[in-house]
Formats: C-alpha cells, sequence, structure tokens
C-alpha cells in the first residue's frame, strides 16, 4: 500500500517521479520507525544479533517458543 498513493500522483502529472519516489521513501522510514517502536515495547520480543551464530539462535527460538 505504501508508495502507491505517490506513484498514483505521478500517474496523474500532480507530482514528479523524484518526488513521489521521495515521498514513499520517507513513508517507509516512518513505517520502520513506528513498528521498531511497537516491537521494542512489547516484552515478549527477543532481539538476535545479524552476526549471531544462527545453531544457538534456532535452539533459543525453540526453547522460547516452549515458554509459551
Amino acid at each position: 500500500v505504501l508508495g502507491y498513493r505517490h506513484i498514483a500522483r505521478h500517474l496523474e502529472q500532480q507530482l514528479s517521479l523524484d518526488d513521489a519516489v521521495l515521498l514513499a521513501k520517507r513513508e517507509h522510514r516512518r513505517l520502520a520507525k513506528r513498528q521498531l517502536t511497537w516491537f521494542r515495547s512489547d516484552k515478549r520480543v527477543h532481539w538476535y544479533s545479524a552476526s549471531d551464530d544462527t545453531a544457538s539462535i534456532a535452539v533459543d527460538v525453540l526453547r522460547r517458543a516452549r515458554s509459551f
């Protein structure tokens, strides 16, 4: 859904393509920020680092899943 409104406005010649792309990118950044805020406030969410060992992550995920 994000971005369609801006591209539609471009196709209707209400926005330049550059402006439509800039606005769509801004909307995506804002959504990502809201999502991070939401997830950070949820104590059930556990964050892993991309550098973490995948096997240890899998073990931890399974352990946490059993506790629900």
